[in-house]
């Protein structure tokens, strides 16, 4: 009898055979209620993540609107203060507009607020008081050198509330802010560019 041939031996056997062998998974055996629970904390990872980021910009955007809120506020506080001080037409004039504009403006801010749910707590806006601002007036008022104290305390006070309104404006991506801050940044700019003329 003669031996029966074998079949011929594949070269590539090895990938069938490693085709057959079953894979291993990337989760370790678990059961159905172990692995909803694994799947609930990461969904819970991930929406603490992401309230977090919106939050965030949120935050900014609400403490730039209490610090501009407050800075014109102080302006406003020490306007009436020195409002009956002041001799000088121009410079009364310059003060007069300042209120006006920033009393619109504080008015514009506390309806975004108010309409956004943004709370603005009275405590946060009273930081923004300078006492020093008021014992130099004061100082300056009876050295008799008031208005042109006045007058630059409120180009400084008004710089920086320029400087606020702009970091308020690059911090936040909504619209109708980015509209109110625009508007004021740009209000505030024509104030600072009309210093009180010498009499």
């Amino acid at each position: 009898m003669q031996p029966q041939a074998s079949p011929p031996l594949n070269p590539y056997d090895f990938l069938q055979d490693q085709a057959q062998k079953p894979k291993k998974s990337l989760l370790p055996n678990m059961s159905g209620p172990v692995l909803a629970l694994l799947a609930g904390v990461v969904l819970i990872i991930l929406t603490i993540i992401i309230s977090t980021l919106l939050l965030g910009k949120n935050k900014a955007s609400t403490t730039g609107i209490v610090e501009l809120i407050g800075r014109a506020q102080e302006i406003n506080r020490i306007n009436t203060l020195e409002q009956q001080q002041i001799k000088d037409a121009s410079t009364a004039d310059l003060l007069a507009t300042t209120q006006v504009v920033l009393t619109s403006e504080q008015n514009q801010l506390n309806s975004y607020a108010k309409t956004h749910k943004i709370k603005i707590n009275p405590k946060k806006l009273d930081t923004y008081k300078n006492a020093q601002t008021d014992a130099q007036l004061q100082t300056a008022a009876e050295a008799n050198t008031l208005d042109s104290a006045y007058a630059t305390y409120l180009k400084q006070a008004l710089s920086e509330y320029s400087d606020s309104l702009s970091r308020a404006y690059q911090s936040t991506k909504k619209a109708d802010l980015q509209a109110i801050l625009k508007e004021a940044y740009a209000s505030t700019q024509t104030l600072l560019g009309n210093p009180p003329k010498s009499s």
